[in-house]
């Protein structure tokens, strides 16, 4: 029988790949005054709604 502990290896990591746009998209909302029903968030759900074929996101 293998003994477990001896066979373990490491699981490697992404790199994350984070563009200068969304580092910048980011920075936006961080500075605004609203961080959770802004701008931003009113846009997703009406894009999650068009494609989703739905009145609301």
């Amino acid at each position: 029988m293998t003994d477990i502990a001896s066979t373990r290896r490491a699981v490697p990591l992404a790199q994350p790949n984070i563009s200068q746009l969304e580092r910048d998209l980011v920075a936006e909302v961080l500075s605004s005054d609203v961080l959770a029903m802004g701008a931003f968030t009113e846009q997703f759900e009406a894009d999650l709604a068009a494609i989703a074929h739905r009145q609301y996101g």
